[in-house]
């Protein structure tokens, strides 16, 4: 666990807040995979403080992921942002008196990893190679059939 990540819980029952701001290794994401992976620092700005008898933490994050386009499939960098990012659990949650800030980071980051991406904002060198293959008439051109639109005629 990274030392800047660690919030002591007891100190904050006292009233005070514990504040992060930094550029951090991206190694606390335990993230490396074929198709996904960081590289660059993660930049984060947040604090944790204690209301009532939980933990409330607040975070702004941002990175980079390399992630395949879904045209090219070549990685490509993509900007990750997670602002106003609230997380809270109950002090009961924290045996050890020790809270990891950088798990609610990593959480909040993740969540806005997109399903597909595409390279160059959105428009691939090599769309223009695949779109032979694209079907070419629109879907509200295509006529619908409703099996029961005469239902009522009938009668």
């Amino acid at each position: 666990m990274n030392e800047a990540f660690k919030v002591y819980i007891d100190r904050l029952k006292a009233g005070e807040v514990h504040k992060v701001d930094g550029a951090f290794d991206p190694e606390f994401l335990e993230l490396d995979e074929k198709e996904l992976h960081f590289e660059k620092p993660v930049l984060i700005r947040g604090e944790a403080y204690a209301a009532d008898d939980h933990l409330i933490v607040h975070l702004s994050a941002s990175t980079f992921a390399q992630i395949p386009c879904s045209v090219c499939n070549e990685l490509f960098y993509y900007p990750l942002t997670v602002s106003g990012f609230y997380a809270t659990e109950p002090l009961s949650e924290f045996p050890s008196a020790i809270a990891d800030f950088g798990q609610y980071a990593r959480e909040a980051l993740l969540t806005e990893l997109p399903r597909t991406a595409e390279c160059n904002g959105g428009k691939c060198n090599a769309r223009d190679a695949i779109t032979p293959y694209l079907r070419s008439e629109k879907r509200s051109a295509q006529p619908t059939y409703y099996p029961f639109a005469d239902i009522d005629s009938k009668k």
